[in-house]
């Protein structure tokens, strides 16, 4: 709510068409299966539940938890006679990895840049929109604004993100860029040190992706080693590694150039449009402004 800069909560229940209304649902997120307010620490739910197998039951169920409750919107909206009049947007920023061997068996969502975490649903629904089809082509997270403004019939940005898909679909060679940069605070000596941790830029179509890793193989090896014996799920990973993950973990980290799938794109083509440096200015506007909501979204995941 801070970062939206609002103050306070409604749920739909308690507007009046017409509006816009967000529901950040909790979705599938560790502590899989639990609200974030039973366990202290998202490493003090890894330490109670280290078995792999259970961790994706429960992060199962989570999904399935999710999917209830945004079922039970469309069915309040469909009771009021709301839903033909109505944009219904059902989607993920992120994706997750849950312990597969070729990623070094990590459970997590920062890194390494791969399908598990990019690729997501975008779900249309409501406003006379004929159910059960699929678009052709890729859709990217950016596509949601363009495509609200166009449904609406309002005027689109020239210098938006995105493609709308309310009129006409994405094309077949449709290509979407992803980025991550991960920064470590390290306490050594007493002293808490930010260092620049892990950093890669991907671009994928519908096929695969090509991915270029920025740092050096030995800030990755630093960064990687010390989030899985010292960070919040090395209490999973310690004691359910194996020599297949240890090969897969070198195998993410240690090369600065990735293709996953058969990408139509070629990894030259894909670093021709990447940029060349991340702007500090993006790393301060995104910086949470109190030391309580740095150290939360710190423990969830989305800081390092």
């Amino acid at each position: 709510m801070r970062w939206n800069h609002q103050t306070e909560e409604q749920t739909i229940r308690e507007l009046d068409p017409p509006f816009v209304h967000f529901i950040h649902d909790v979705g599938p997120h560790a502590p899989y299966g639990y609200d974030n307010t039973v366990w202290d620490s998202t490493e003090s739910f890894f330490s109670a539940y280290p078995e792999p197998e259970t961790l994706r039951k429960l992060y199962a169920k989570d999904c399935e938890n999710s999917a209830e409750r945004f079922l039970s919107v469309l069915e309040y909206l469909r009771e009021e006679g709301l839903l033909d009049e109505t944009l219904v947007v059902y989607t993920s920023d992120h994706g997750q990895c849950l312990g597969e061997t070729h990623h070094g068996g990590q459970f997590g969502h920062v890194d390494p840049m791969c399908p598990e975490l990019v690729y997501i649903p975008i779900t249309f629904i409501g406003a006379g929109l004929p159910a059960g089809q699929d678009y052709d082509g890729l859709l990217s997270s950016v596509d949601i604004a363009p495509t609200v403004l166009a449904a609406q019939g309002r005027q689109i940005p020239h210098d938006m993100d995105g493609q709308q898909v309310w009129t006409v679909g994405p094309s077949a060679d449709r290509t979407a860029r992803c980025d991550v940069w991960a920064h470590k605070n390290v306490d050594i000596a007493g002293r808490t040190i930010t260092l620049n941790a892990y950093a890669a830029t991907g671009l994928w179509d519908q096929y695969g992706g090509q991915v270029l890793q920025r740092r050096s193989r030995l800030q990755r090896s630093g960064y990687v080693a010390e989030k899985l014996l010292r960070g919040t799920q090395s209490p999973v990973w310690r004691p359910n590694t194996s020599l297949g993950a240890i090969l897969g973990l070198l195998s993410t980290y240690g090369r600065n150039e990735i293709t996953y799938g058969a990408p139509r794109i070629s990894m030259s083509d894909a670093q021709s449009s990447f940029p060349n440096r991340f702007s500090e200015a993006i790393e301060h506007e995104a910086t949470p402004d109190n030391d309580e909501l740095a150290e939360k979204l710190a423990d969830l995941g989305y800081l390092s």
